[in-house]
């Protein structure tokens, strides 16, 4: 029986997407895999959430939350990840699953790890109120409305060059050369992944990356003819 990995996407679809993408050249980069076979099964359910931005919908968020993290546990993920971090803010009431892989704890683990202190977190105005990175700092009102702008325009499947440009200078801004910046929300991870040519110095960190290893480890379905590791 194939090994699974259940994400939760929508929220919106193109993240969603990406991290299944991610997993895929994760498991070509560091294991080699090569044949269908030597891939984790993947179910990526890309859900049309209730608008979690405004106030207002939380009960219905969280109920639809619920019902499809129970559908990847019953349809036997062994790994689940939901790919949005506002989405994280609805989990508290929610039975713990102990196969979620928790993008908001493990970000918080390898900043920790790494004695990284003092982050910045770009993320959306619901994930500010709730704060779900403690001990951080996130941006003034006027940089949230340029990093509001940026992840709308990633749901509309917009960006272009003005947007890196318009990024790099809120990097710049906050000097995230000498600090680091959570991506805490996973449309600017697809602005991140749109364009390969950022300077080397920034010191940004993406969850979606953070997380590859531990959603692939102990799911891979490796035959004896598979050829990984030659």
């Amino acid at each position: 029986m194939f090994k699974k990995i259940g994400i939760i996407g929508g929220a919106g679809p193109i993240a969603g997407a990406l991290l299944l993408k991610k997993i895929i050249q994760h498991c070509q980069r560091v294991y080699q895999s090569k044949h269908d076979r030597d891939f984790p099964e993947i179910i990526l359910a890309s859900v049309p959430f209730s608008q979690m931005l405004e106030p207002g919908l939380e009960s219905e968020v969280k109920k639809e939350l619920s019902e499809h993290l129970h559908f990847l546990d019953r349809s036997g993920a062994l790994k689940m990840v939901i790919a949005c971090h506002t989405l994280h803010s609805f989990l508290p009431e929610i039975q713990p699953f102990p196969s979620l892989v928790h993008l908001v704890q493990e970000t918080k683990a390898f900043l920790k790890a790494q004695q990284m202190h003092d982050p910045v977190v770009f993320c959306t105005e619901t994930s500010k109120r709730y704060q779900i990175y403690q001990e951080a700092t996130y941006p003034s009102p006027e940089i949230q409305k340029t990093l509001n702008f940026l992840i709308d325009r990633g749901l509309e499947g917009l960006y272009v060059e003005k947007d890196k440009a318009l990024f790099e200078s809120v990097l710049q801004k906050l000097d995230i050369e000498t600090r680091p910046c959570i991506l805490g929300c996973t449309e600017l991870s697809v602005l991140w992944d749109t364009f390969s040519d950022w300077k080397e110095s920034f010191c940004v960190i993406d969850p979606l990356e953070l997380i590859l290893e531990k959603l692939v480890e102990k799911t891979l379905n490796l035959s004896s003819s598979s050829t990984l590791g030659n």
